[in-house]
Order: structure tokens, then sequence, then C-alpha cells
């Protein structure tokens, strides 16, 4: 039988290890999977385009600001899916995982409260992105690209979203837009190139929404 005896200097890094440990298990009494990043803090702008600084306009009615966010998401099909991660080589699988990031985009999202969301890249719209933010009051449009990169490794093609608050705004019309392309990327009889700097140039894809503010009893549109 032998027995063996940890050095000092063993004993103080095992113990500094079980004190970060410690508290990142036992902070607010989340473990990893349940830990929620932590809220941003943000600057209020004081001042508001046609404003006093009392926040109504100089007809007394309330003037209305819109917070918009704008949010590529990175597409599970170009990254957490594929063997070779995308090529992000300096992020862990575990990481890029979807079922890692899913909730934590939509906090990162949340707690902004945008009037308008704009999203890219995004391929779990209808079986994520759209169910969740209806629950918060948004209605939501959906632009898939003409040949996305993430049909190669799942069923959902990613493309451009948007979600606007129906409590802010209503959705006028809403379309979506293939950027055109030049006449030197057409072959002489007018057909599209089919070389991959071409589909690249077809494959991408925007919604353009017209919008008018919801107001309040105190105002009336002008």
């Amino acid at each position: 039988m032998t027995s063996s005896v940890l050095s000092p200097r063993w004993v103080r890094y095992c113990g500094l290890c079980w004190l970060m440990l410690s508290r990142l298990f036992d902070r607010g009494g989340c473990s990893l999977e349940t830990y929620s990043p932590p809220i941003r803090k943000f600057l209020p702008l004081l001042s508001k385009v046609g404003c006093s600084g009392s926040g109504t306009a100089d007809d007394g009615c309330k003037v209305s600001s819109l917070r918009l966010l704008q949010f590529n998401v990175l597409a599970d099909g170009l990254a957490g899916l594929r063997e070779d991660l995308g090529m992000f080589s300096r992020v862990g699988r575990e990481h890029l995982c979807w079922e890692y990031r899913k909730h934590r985009l939509l906090h990162e999202i949340q707690q902004y409260n945008p009037d308008i969301i704009t999203l890219q890249e995004v391929d779990h719209y209808y079986d994520f992105f759209l169910p969740e933010l209806l629950k918060m009051g948004y209605v939501g449009y959906f632009a898939p690209k003409p040949t996305s990169a993430c049909l190669e490794v799942s069923s959902n093609g990613d493309g451009c979203a948007l979600f606007v608050k129906s409590k802010k705004l209503r959705v006028v019309s809403c379309e979506t837009k293939t950027l055109a392309l030049s006449k030197a990327e057409l072959t002489d009889s007018g057909e599209l190139q089919e070389d991959e700097k071409s589909i690249r140039t077809q494959n991408q894809v925007g919604l353009i929404a017209v919008c008018e503010l919801v107001l309040d009893d105190s105002c009336t549109p002008t």
C-alpha cells in the first residue's frame, strides 16, 4: 500500500478551481444549463426630434420613438449542423449547438424591447423565432434565400426575417425583393450564369415593409 502527499502549490490550485466553480454554480442558484446572460444597461435618449425636452411635440401630442434592432443570428445550417462547424475554428461545438444558442439569442433580442426586429441568416423561423415572438406581441414576415447553403445539411433554408410590434406599428404592406443581377452576370441568351459567383449574387434577399404608427387617443394623424 502506497500513499502520496499533495504539494502546497497543488492544494492552492485545487482550492482556487473549487472557489471559481462554486461561484459559477451558486450564483443565483443557477446551473450552467439554466444560467441567463446578464441584463445589459442602456443609456436613455434624453432628446427626441420634434420635442421641447418634455417628450411632447409643439401641439401637445406625445411623441412616439421607435427602437429598431438588427441582428445576424448565424444560421444553424451554416455552423452547428456542419461537420466543419462552418469553419468557426475558435468556437467549441457545444457553443454552436442550436439548443445552446436559441434561448440566448432570444434573450439578447428581448432585453432591447425593440419595436422592429430585423434578422439575417434565419433558418429556424417557423419552429422557433415566429412562435416565440408571437407570444411577445410581434407579427412576423420571412423571405427565404432562393439557394440556401443550409439545405445541404438541413431541410430548413435560411433567409431574412422581419418582426413588428403590433401595439406600436401596423404593417400596411410587405414584399420580398431579390437582388437584381447586372447584364454582365447574364449569358448572351439572357440566362443566368451557373458559376459559383453568380449563384452567390442571386442568393441575396430582402424584405421591404410599409408601416404606420398605431396612435393612442391623445394623438391624431397629420
